[in-house]
């Protein structure tokens, strides 16, 4: 599993936004505080967890899914979020 903590203006704004987005395409479940991703293989969460962060973590059967669910949920966050060049790094 891998983890990461983005500190962004409004997080619960750019958390719903992507799961209504994502929401089109893979399966999205609201979860508390956040939101549940999944697609073949990956799980995701994306949740709200201060005034000014989002927790993103990712998971999946194998290092390769586990990079793709990480790769969907970041080139989709700076899509929304470029403006605020919010700094995200998965540990």
């Amino acid at each position: 599993m891998s983890k990461a903590v983005v500190s962004i203006e409004r997080p619960s704004r750019y958390s719903k936004q992507l799961a209504s987005h994502l929401g089109h395409k893979i399966a999205v479940t609201e979860i508390e505080n956040g939101w549940h991703f999944e697609i073949e293989g990956a799980k995701g969460d994306v949740i709200t967890t201060g005034e000014a962060e989002l927790t993103m973590t990712a998971i999946g059967e194998n290092q390769e899914l586990e990079e793709r669910m990480q790769f969907v949920l970041q080139k989709h966050l700076l899509k929304f979020a470029g403006d605020l060049n919010p700094e995200i790094v998965w540990q």
